[in-house]
Order: structure tokens, then sequence, then C-alpha cells
């Protein structure tokens, strides 16, 4: 799983997943990366799920024009 973090400020944490299946984590500044990497684990189950989502419709995305060709 490829995750990016970036730190800025805002006053909590968000997770995102892009098209491309990275996973972006924004946290605030002066997080330490132990606590971002133990949010990333307590969500495993979301970001496993939402993968899953962007994956099928990445599929579905890339079907759609071959269907109209």
């Amino acid at each position: 799983m490829n995750i990016q973090v970036i730190y800025s400020g805002r006053k909590s944490m968000a997770i995102q997943i892009k098209p491309d299946l990275t996973v972006v984590v924004r946290v605030p500044y002066g997080v330490p990366r132990q606590t971002v990497m133990e949010f990333v684990n307590r969500e495993k189950a979301w970001i496993d799920e939402n993968v899953r989502k962007m994956e099928c419709a990445n599929r579905e995305r890339e079907l759609i024009p071959r269907l109209t060709e």
C-alpha cells in the first residue's frame, strides 16, 4: 500500500484514497509518524474497503471507452 502523509494546519487526521490507489493521510503539524501509522492501522478495514471500491471504479472507467468505440 502506497501511503502519502501530508502535514498541514488542519486540526484532525483524515484519509483519502486517490484514483491511482495512493492512500493520502492528512495530519496536523507536529503529529508523530508513529501516531499517524497507528491511525492508519486502526482505519485499515475502511482503507481496504475503499481501495476495492476505487479499483472497481477504475475498471469501469477503463471499460466505458472500449464499449463506445
